[in-house]
Parts: structure tokens; sequence; C-alpha cells
């Protein structure tokens, strides 16, 4: 499976945390980060944090 564009960034661990610890919106987020659109941080969010989500709580 290839990871996300914002799996691969740099700032992935900072990235997480403002989506799901702060709450930013994907927009705030590709202010901030250059080399990532908005709605990769979206399908970041929805995809790749989601599916995480679902392996701590299995």
């Amino acid at each position: 499976m290839t990871r996300c564009k914002a799996c691969e960034h740099p700032d992935r661990a900072v990235i997480d945390r403002a989506l799901l610890g702060a709450g930013q919106s994907p927009r705030s987020i590709v202010r901030r980060y250059r080399g990532i659109s908005r709605l990769e941080v979206q399908r970041h969010r929805d995809e790749c944090l989601a599916q995480n989500e679902r392996k701590e709580t299995a």
C-alpha cells in the first residue's frame, strides 16, 4: 500500500497533532506546511488517522 503524502511529510507528527489534538482545519495546516494540499490533508485525516485509530481500539 502506498502511503499518502501527509504520511511521508517530514512534519507528519506535527500535522497529526494539529488534526487530532488541536482540531485545526486542513486549510490552516496547508498554509503552514508546504508541499501538501488541502485534499491530501483531508484524506490523511479521514483514511490514515481513522485507520490508525481503529487499530488502537481493536
